[in-house]
């Protein structure tokens, strides 16, 4: 008898875990980075303050590095393309197919998810070719909508 009951509390204490564990109401899906792809694309359609670090985790894979922006927020990188695969043959004659990675010299895009401080993604940067030279989601997303940054927010040079 005793021990049923510690398999039902078992049971209930594991099913409720789930329950916690499981995130409340419907998340977007947030768009793949692929190389093929305009990078504007999945700019514009990424939802942004709505994708926690789980989430993205659980969409995109283990980040290939995480880093520290300037602005002090957290960032997790993605590379994509910039690998080349090369055929090497063992001394026991076995042939390996190797990937080698030089993002700087096959061309390969980058995208950065920035988190604040709630662990949500509230940016998406992408480069390409080494330091940052490319777009933002936020920037994407602003001049889809026809918003330009104003002079009060961004003062002219003079």
């Amino acid at each position: 008898m005793a021990k049923h009951v510690v398999w039902g509390a078992f049971a209930l204490l594991l099913v409720s875990g789930f329950g916690m564990a499981a995130p409340s109401g419907n998340l977007p899906m947030p768009p793949e980075f692929e190389k093929a792809k305009d990078p504007r694309d999945p700019l514009a359609a990424y939802p942004l303050g709505q994708i926690d670090k789980q989430a993205a985790f659980l969409h995109h894979g283990k980040a290939h590095r995480f880093v520290t922006l300037p602005n002090g927020k957290e960032g997790w990188v993605y590379t994509i393309g910039g690998e080349r695969e090369h055929m090497y043959r063992g001394p026991t004659g076995q042939t390996q197919t190797v990937r080698e990675s030089h993002p700087e010299s096959y061309g390969a895009r980058s995208f950065t998810l920035e988190f604040d401080d709630q662990g949500r993604v509230i940016d998406v940067l992408y480069n390409e070719k080494g330091p940052h030279n490319g777009l933002t989601a936020l920037q994407v997303q602003r001049e889809k909508k026809g918003d330009r940054p104003s002079d009060q927010e961004y003062p002219p040079k003079r």
